[in-house]
Formats: structure tokens, sequence, C-alpha cells
């Protein structure tokens, strides 16, 4: 089992940046598979930047989507809440540790039938920054992991457009066959991080 990177922005035609339709192309074969594996998926909230009158550092200037005190961040919360599982908070996002007491609730859902549909509507890339209708299903989270019996088979990074997929070397190459797309292995760099 290896982890591999598949960047949606490094899909690239000649003289264009970003080939679109490919990437939507496999931006849907993963999806797919993902829904299909996947028993459980894992939602981030998205953190709340507040001013730290010594430090500039967790300022933010735009309008925060999905704190805590968010009506419509509650309003998702109790749309998934049939299929809540549980909550964790941890210092990690990724699924790395970021130190500096930066603090993360995770919250994992059964991958139901519901909120299939919801990431069929949603897809696995979600532009949160922009608009708060651009990721609407799942207003205030951010980054899915998705989980099969307790094993991690893959996290997205949303604000990256990056998806990280756990998969055996005849599975990477068989969909990098299929899909004409390079899968990065970057286990090596990630093996003391994930769990």
């Amino acid at each position: 089992m290896k982890e591999y990177l598949v960047s949606f922005d490094n899909i690239r035609l000649e003289h264009k940046l970003t080939d679109e339709e490919k990437a939507e192309k496999v931006e849907v074969f993963l999806r797919y598979y993902l829904i299909t594996t996947a028993d459980q998926i894992r939602l981030t909230q998205r953190i709340q930047k507040v001013y730290n009158p010594f430090s500039f550092k967790n300022f933010s200037w735009g309008k925060k989507f999905g704190g805590d005190d968010d009506p419509k961040f509650q309003k998702t919360l109790a749309s998934l809440k049939d299929d809540f599982i549980k909550k964790e908070t941890d210092e990690k996002l990724y699924h790395l540790d970021q130190g500096e007491g930066k603090i993360f609730n995770h919250y994992y859902y059964r991958l139901s039938p519901k909120i299939i549909e919801m990431i069929k509507k949603s897809t696995l890339i979600w532009l949160h920054y922009y608009t708060e209708k651009t990721y609407e299903p799942f207003y205030g989270f951010e980054d899915p992991s998705f989980y099969k019996e307790g094993r991690l088979v893959a996290h997205v990074v949303s604000h990256e457009n990056y998806v990280h997929l756990f998969l055996d070397e005849d599975i990477a190459y068989n969909f990098m066959r299929r899909l004409s797309v390079e899968f990065h292995d970057i286990t090596s760099q990630n093996i003391k991080s994930l769990k």
C-alpha cells in the first residue's frame, strides 16, 4: 500500500494550463471509486481565524463560514445527524500535526445513500473561499477523508485541489493507465504523519 497524490491543477494540455474536461473526468472516476469503496467520511470543520494582538498570523479579513455559532453550520450538522458516528478534536489538519496549539474538529459520518448523493452534488473539490453557495451541501466543512473499516482510503485537501489516495501499486498503475494521469508516489514523505 502506497500513498499517491493526484493534483487536479496539474492535469494539463499542451499550450493550456489545465485541461478542465480531463480533470472533471478524473474527479468523477475518483469520486465513484471512493463512494463505492469507503464506508465512512470524515469532515473537518473550517477553522475560524481570530485576531491575536501579538501576531497577525491567525488574522483573516474575509467572512468566516462554518464556526460553531454560524446558524448555517448548525443547519448542516442537523442535516447530517442521522449518519453521525463521532467527533474528534486534535491538532491535525490534512492528517498532519499542525502544532502551535491549533485545534481542529473532525466529524465522522456513515457513508449513507443520502451523504453519497451530497458528495455527487458537491464533487470532491470544494471551492469554499469565495462564496458559501459553492459547497452548500457541506457548508462549514472542508477536506473530506474517506475510510473503509477504519482504514484511511483517501483524503482531499480542498483548497489545493489535491486528492491523496492509499492504493496498492497494481491498482494505482491500472488507474493511471486508464485515466492517462500521473499519480505521484509520496509514501516516503508522509510515512510518520498519517494514521
